[in-house]
């Protein structure tokens, strides 16, 4: 096999996995294991342990490291088949998890995976724990299985870190919003009392939460800003409008000015107020967004503003007379 083609062929491997490719993948494919050797004295591929390489000019980063060890797991199987067959050989968790997520400062010089069957590894710096994990506690960093935030914490607390530690990451993942205190509340209710909340049980885990990271006193804020970006596309078709009719009514200012007063409260739209709901969730916490739902935009019934001459109610025509403009405004004004 020449070169050339060698490279081509481990190139479109490495394009699918992070820019990783694995000894026995690159042998099924038709690539000896000399070929492989070969390119990296070239300065081609670069050698991240035993039987994983990467094309030099991928970026080495810890990322990089965790996901070549998880590619060494099930060294024959591409990525995107392990998660396509839906099938979690190891899941990334614990400290290696939290590193992954960004929150806390764990030193930690071990990866850290979770399996459903017990496993070994003659590696020194890998660690297996045996758990058998649920969809929804698993999560995928660009395409890496890892555990979610809420589980990860859940296993450091139960691997018996100093709860501290344990309350810097919950802070960290609080205010970071990678973690939103209802699903912390909930997957930590069975070790509340670890951290100090007065019992093993949702509600208290969220009282302590609570404490632990007020409600940002912002939040008013916030949903103003929402509302103005949600109302902001109304404003502008506002806007147009009265740009198309003021030249029809010359004197539209300063009808508006008169009656200005006398606007009611609009009622917003259902379509309307989904969308600000939907925005409001991802600006606040899950229990704060909760409470909008709650929020009733208040109406005024028919006729509670009064229209200005020939707007609105009445059959204005541009050839009407002005004794039968103000027949028509008596008439709208009776009823």
């Amino acid at each position: 096999m020449k070169s050339d083609e060698a490279i081509e062929i481990v190139a479109d491997l490495a394009a699918q996995q992070w820019g990783l490719l694995t000894t026995a993948q690159a042998r099924n494919s038709g690539v000896p294991p000399f070929m492989l050797a070969r390119l990296a004295d070239q300065g081609i591929l670069m050698r991240i342990r035993h039987g994983v390489y990467a094309f030099s000019s991928t970026p080495s980063t810890p990322a990089l490291e965790i996901r070549a060890q998880w590619l060494s797991l099930e060294p024959a199987i591409m990525a995107a088949e392990r998660r396509n067959n839906n099938h979690h050989w190891a899941v990334v968790s614990h400290e290696t998890a939290a590193e992954l997520h960004g929150i806390g400062d764990l030193p930690d010089d071990m990866i850290t995976f979770t399996t459903s069957k017990r496993r070994q590894s003659r590696q020194p710096d890998i660690r297996f724990h045996t758990t058998v994990l649920n969809s929804e506690e698993i999560t995928y960093l660009d395409g890496l299985p890892v555990t979610t935030v809420a589980r990860t914490i859940l296993d450091l607390t139960q691997a018996g870190h100093e709860p501290g530690h344990l309350r810097d990451i919950i802070t960290d993942a609080l205010t970071t919003g990678v973690a939103t205190k209802d699903e912390l509340a909930t997957t930590l209710a069975d070790v509340a009392e670890t951290f100090g909340a007065s019992s093993n049980t949702p509600v208290a885990m969220r009282h302590y939460l609570d404490e632990l990271v007020p409600t940002e006193a912002h939040t008013d804020e916030l949903l103003a800003q929402a509302l103005r970006e949600v109302m902001q596309p109304v404003n502008l078709q506002l806007q147009e409008i009265l740009a198309h009719i003021q030249p029809q009514i010359p004197d539209l200012e300063s009808i508006l000015r008169k009656h200005l007063v006398d606007l009611p409260q609009v009622t917003v739209s259902p379509e309307t107020m989904s969308q600000f709901r939907e925005h409001v969730a991802g600006l606040l916490d899950g229990h704060t967004a909760g409470e909008v739902k709650d929020i009733q935009m208040p109406s005024f019934p028919p006729g509670a503003f009064p229209l200005p001459p020939h707007v609105g109610q009445g059959h204005y025509d541009d050839n009407m007379t002005q004794e039968e403009s103000a027949s028509e405004d008596k008439k709208n004004n009776d009823v």
